[in-house]
């Protein structure tokens, strides 16, 4: 039994799962016998239910109970090497549910997806490929590829996550809400125009940075630093 987001358990749901673990019983809704069960459960959550715990939202008993063997799963910006095969599944998924014949990936939708920042993690990427498939088959054939470029991806990189967000139907605003000029800062204009610089180069040559480097006239290492300035790799 798969128990999804356990850390969203109330208090008053969390001694009636602790004697299912502790006791194999069950008492079903509106009845008054009591019914044996033989269950391996599997549980998971986001959340930090150690702090839970001494916040006195989660129970220490049920957490001991259930973490007879827990294991971290890393977020998917620790597992980057993962994302091109989650992308393709979810892609090959969504182009089964529109009908469509076949779908693929541009090599730079590939380093884009790679370099996105996923605080949503699997389920951000999910759901940004399947809109990804939407958009790329518009005015397509059923039977044609779809091919997903970088216009057709909602990818957030790190550098993203650091700006100002939009508000007011589009108008640019700083952190304390007031409006910036309509022309953007310099600096801003130069990291994004070096952003899809370094970006197209690693795509050229299929995510090797040490090509990219040839390619673009630097060292490794001043790529890497230039890279790790406006937010593509982590420090």
């Amino acid at each position: 039994l798969f128990l999804d987001e356990i850390g969203e358990l109330s208090l008053e749901l969390q001694p009636k799962l602790l004697r299912v673990l502790q006791h194999g019983e069950i008492q079903r809704v509106g009845s008054d016998r009591v019914h044996r069960v033989d269950v391996r459960v599997i549980a998971a959550t986001n959340r930090d239910i150690e702090g839970a715990m001494r916040a006195g939202r989660f129970r220490a008993d049920l957490y001991h109970r259930l973490a007879a063997f827990p294991v971290h799963v890393p977020t998917l910006k620790e597992r980057r090497e993962d994302i091109p095969l989650l992308a393709t599944h979810f892609a090959e998924g969504a182009a089964r549910r529109l009908g469509l014949a076949a779908v693929r990936f541009t090599d730079q939708a590939r380093v884009q997806l790679q370099m996105g920042d996923w605080p949503g993690n699997v389920r951000e990427l999910e759901n940004v490929v399947a809109r990804g498939v939407l958009r790329a088959s518009f005015g397509r054939g059923s039977r044609d590829t779809v091919v997903i470029d970088t216009a057709d991806l909602d990818v957030r990189t790190p550098i993203d996550s650091r700006q100002p967000p939009l508000q007011d139907g589009g108008v640019d605003r700083d952190r304390d809400g007031a409006p910036w000029p309509r022309s953007r800062p310099l600096q801003r204009v130069i990291d994004s125009y070096e952003r899809e610089v370094i970006l197209a180069a690693v795509a050229r040559n299929e995510g090797n940075w040490a090509a990219a480097a040839r390619d673009l006239g630097l060292h490794r290492s001043n790529l890497h630093r230039r890279a790790q300035r406006i937010g593509l790799k982590q420090h």
